[in-house]
């Protein structure tokens, strides 16, 4: 399978009744964040892919219902990387990046050593990701919590050498 959707997002700029952003604003604030910070890194953009954010949507509203936080197996993801979280509330997709990416804190990712703890952050600003697609749960989970998942393609940062496919420094 390819890098991924190429179909454009469309948003949905309103909220609802509770002054929660929609799911496309929170998407686009999401994919926002990811491009501020890849850029910091010297990363190409990403794209939103309308394809990632099913597969994401979907296994959000998954962990919800069933009251899990587990990573999709492969077959649902057909070879895209995850990085999930869980919240207390609703948040914006800024919030959500910003939860991910403070991992960076005291790491030094263009290390070529991975270390645990750092995944979600290296996917964020991994240079080889072209597309991302991001779900939220439209009710909370386990122990209450909203959850919010985003898929990329192609997937990286956990199983690959960071010798041949090194992270930029932060600029």
């Amino acid at each position: 399978m390819g890098c991924g959707s190429s179909k454009t997002a469309h948003y949905d700029t309103r909220s609802d009744t509770k002054g929660v952003k929609s799911l496309g604003t929170f998407r686009k604030e999401a994919l926002t964040a990811h491009n501020i910070l890849r850029k910091q890194h010297g990363a190409e953009p990403i794209k939103l892919s309308e394809e990632l954010n099913t597969m994401a949507q979907k296994w959000a509203e998954y962990l919800a219902e069933h009251q899990v936080f587990i990573h999709s197996p492969e077959e649902h993801r057909i070879g895209a990387g995850e990085n999930l979280a869980g919240h207390s509330d609703v948040i914006s997709g800024q919030q959500l990046v910003d939860m991910w990416y403070s991992e960076i804190k005291g790491n030094n990712i263009s290390h070529p050593d991975f270390k645990k703890g750092i995944g979600h952050v290296t996917q964020v600003v991994w240079n080889d990701c072209t597309h991302v697609g991001f779900g939220r749960s439209t009710k909370p989970g386990m122990n209450g919590m909203y959850m919010y998942v985003a898929n990329y393609r192609p997937g990286g940062s956990w199983f690959v050498d960071f010798n041949t496919r090194p992270l930029p420094q932060r600029r």
